[in-house]
């Protein structure tokens, strides 16, 4: 159990750190998440993995430890938006911080290769859908700490004075059917089947992938600027 090793490796006793791990596997949260086809779970497990190599890492200040931390932190980065270049950056500045003098230099050839990797995929993405990031969805994730925060009424009154788009009434997480009516047809020339059909039919479950989405999201990523500037101290509330 990664959250076990992590314990030891801050000093708690096998006792302590074998009970924390229990209590952890039986939260309501992780037992629902353990049975959840979604990122969250194996995403903490490798955070909690990339915080075992740190912690190994600044211990044996040796360029192997280094470079596994920083596949860690490769493979979160491009798994979970949220963890995006400035967090990936903020890592390697960690690193920095806890490595001695002679061992800074293998820091920084550790994290080019994991790094160069992230790169690609946001070259990638930058590329085929026009989004220099590792997902289209993050315009979707402020949209729901923003302008989903205005009541119905004033957010209505917005979207009828142009001031955002219709999309600012509909769900985040709304599949891609419920904008079918904001476009002349779900079909998009050139374009995979997995990213222009709407349902994915041998499962019955909404496609995510569809190229709606691209087009919504950057229409909300204008909606989140405009409340941010309007409303700036709204996102800290």
């Amino acid at each position: 159990n990664i959250v076990f090793a992590l314990g030891q490796r801050l000093g708690l006793s096998t006792r302590v750190a074998f009970g924390v791990a229990l209590a952890f596997s039986l939260l309501p949260a992780t037992i629902y998440f353990e049975h959840l086809y979604l990122y969250e779970l194996p995403i903490l497990t490798m955070v909690c993995l990339a915080a075992v190599l740190f912690h190994r890492a600044v211990r044996t200040q040796a360029s192997g430890a280094w470079l596994a931390f920083f596949a860690a932190c490769a493979a979160i980065a491009v798994t979970r938006s949220t963890f995006h270049l400035i967090w990936f950056a903020a890592m390697a500045g960690m690193a920095m911080c806890f490595a001695r003098n002679g061992a800074r230099r293998r820091v920084v050839k550790a994290s080019i290769l994991p790094l160069a990797l992230v790169l690609m995929v946001y070259a990638k993405n930058l590329a085929l859908f026009g989004e220099f990031a590792a997902s289209t969805f993050g315009p979707a994730s402020f949209h729901l700490v923003t302008v989903d925060r205005l009541s119905a009424a004033e957010r209505q009154q917005w979207i009828a004075s142009g001031q955002v788009s219709p999309f600012a009434a509909i769900s985040a997480y709304a599949p891609p059917r419920e904008y079918a009516s904001f476009f002349a047809t779900p079909e998009r020339p050139g374009w995979p089947p997995g990213l222009t059909r709407l349902e994915h039919t041998s499962v019955a479950a909404a496609n995510f992938n569809h190229w709606f989405l691209l087009e919504v999201h950057r229409a909300r990523r204008r909606d989140v600027l405009h409340y941010l500037r309007e409303r700036p101290a709204g996102y800290l509330q």
